[in-house]
């Protein structure tokens, strides 16, 4: 084998490897969707009043991620979430004051017990 097409077969290889994408390229997660829930946990464990400004603009963080992971993967994301690290707290009512709360926002999906995502 000739040492240019040694040369080429290297490239190609380490090509290969830097531009392969990683999972999270691939296949969005829920890490920032966990996150952004996290920021109204208070509001969800007390659900007093209006929703704290910085859980509203996380809710507008979720709905923006929402044009990336999906309908079915923000809602699967959110009940993750909540099932994990809210003891299961965030229920339809508390779910629909906050998205109200926080200026109508739209997330396409309903939190009822019934809901499959």
């Amino acid at each position: 084998m000739g040492s240019s097409l040694k040369a080429v077969i290297l490239c190609f290889l380490i090509l290969s490897v830097i531009t392969k994408p990683t999972k999270s390229d691939a296949e969005p997660d829920c890490a920032g969707v966990s996150a952004d829930l996290h920021v109204c946990a208070g509001f969800i464990r007390n659900p007093i009043g209006p929703p704290p400004s910085a859980c509203c603009d996380a809710l507008r963080r979720i709905e923006s991620a929402e044009a990336t992971l999906g309908i079915p993967k923000t809602c699967q994301c959110i009940k993750s979430c909540d099932a994990d690290h809210l003891d299961d707290q965030l229920d339809a009512n508390v779910w629909a004051s906050l998205l109200v709360g926080c200026g109508n926002i739209n997330l396409g999906f309903d939190l009822s017990t019934n809901d499959v995502c």
